[in-house]
């Protein structure tokens, strides 16, 4: 099955290059599922800094859907040459592939962050098995033909607040939050076993 999707993808590609309205863009992600012990603890932890959070214009992310992104990817022409339930076969024999003879591990919390005034996070710890694993994942789809959508430097995180993509934050807000940031000391939270990984559609797009 995944072997097939290449040539058909590269078909359909040889279509639609140089398309600015088909330039590769996520339709998918690949992520860790939290189990709900761990999604408590976020939510206690999130509910601690929602007053704060407030002063920066930030809102609350449902937490009951938060997870760990290991990639995001464009399946868009998938999407169109294949029937729901050859789909569904594609992705899991792509998350077979990805997980084969890999071990478990543990991925830890290290402690708050934020990006640009405009997100508040939980930070993951960068570990080998963590990022080997966002490798094996990146690789397996790119060799298939299926492109991950973000080229930047992997940056394990759980978001619990985000603002308003509308307007840029000002560099005192960005210095303010990132003091508040840095003086909160992360409580004791549960480790996430990594057993298995998984994928969704990204809705709304």
């Amino acid at each position: 099955m995944a072997e097939s999707f290449v040539k058909k993808f590269d078909a359909a590609q040889s279509l639609v290059d140089g398309s600015s309205s088909t330039r590769a863009r996520p339709s998918h992600y690949v992520y860790i599922e939290l189990d709900d012990e761990v999604t408590s603890q976020l939510r206690v932890l999130q509910e601690a800094l929602s007053d704060e959070a407030i002063k920066y214009d930030l809102e609350e992310i449902d937490i009951l859907h938060a997870h760990i992104t290991l990639g995001v990817f464009d399946l868009r022409p998938c999407m169109r040459e294949y029937s729901e339930e050859q789909l569904d076969c594609l992705k899991s024999e792509l998350l077979l592939e990805v997980m084969e003879n890999r071990p478990s591990f543990q991925a830890k919390f290290l402690g708050l962050g934020h990006f640009g005034g405009k997100f508040l996070y939980v930070e993951i710890e960068r570990s080998q098995d963590l990022l080997d694993l966002r490798s094996k994942v990146v690789d397996t789809f790119e060799k298939h033909g299926i492109p991950c959508t973000d080229k930047r430097p992997y940056a394990p995180h759980i978001t619990l607040f985000k603002g308003s993509m509308r307007t840029k934050a000002d560099e005192e807000t960005k210095l303010s939050l990132r003091e508040y940031v840095s003086s909160i000391e992360l409580p004791d939270m549960k480790n996430v076993w990594v057993d298995a990984i998984h994928i969704r559609e990204i809705r709304g797009r």
